[in-house]
C-alpha cells in the first residue's frame, strides 16, 4: 500500500458570513478501485484581516471589586466585544448534513 501526502490551501476574499469554504473534496483526486483515502488536519494557519475589527474594551474597574466582581466585568466585557472564528466541517460522500469537528474563536 503507497501512502501519499498532499497539501491543500484557500484564499478566503469572500464577506459572507457563515458560507462554508470547501478546501478539498474527493471528486477530483483519481482514487483506484477499493482505494481509501483518509485525511487529517496537521495545522491550520489563519490570517485575518478586518479592518472594521474592533478589540475588546477593557473594563474599567473602580478599584475596591472583589475577585468576583472583577471577573464579572470582565467576562461582561468579553462577551459584549466582536468574536471572529473558525469552524471545521465534514460530510460524507458531499451530501448529508455537515458535521462540526473543531471551532476556534478569537476576540
Amino acid at each position: 500500500m503507497t501512502l501519499s501526502t498532499r497539501t491543500f490551501s484557500i484564499a478566503l476574499t469572500s464577506t459572507a458570513t457563515n458560507a462554508v469554504a470547501e478546501i478539498v473534496h474527493f471528486r477530483d483526486e483519481p482514487l483506484l478501485i477499493d482505494e481509501k483515502a483518509a485525511v487529517y488536519l496537521e495545522a491550520c494557519f489563519c490570517n485575518v484581516s478586518l479592518k472594521s475589527f474592533q478589540l475588546m474594551k477593557f473594563p474599567s474597574y473602580e478599584g475596591d471589586e472583589s475577585d468576583a466582581e472583577k471577573l464579572a466585568l470582565f467576562t461582561a466585557a468579553e462577551l459584549s466585544s466582536q468574536k471572529i472564528g473558525l469552524r471545521i466541517l465534514s460530510r460524507k460522500n458531499n451530501t448529508g448534513t455537515w458535521r462540526e469537528k473543531a471551532v476556534w474563536v478569537f476576540n
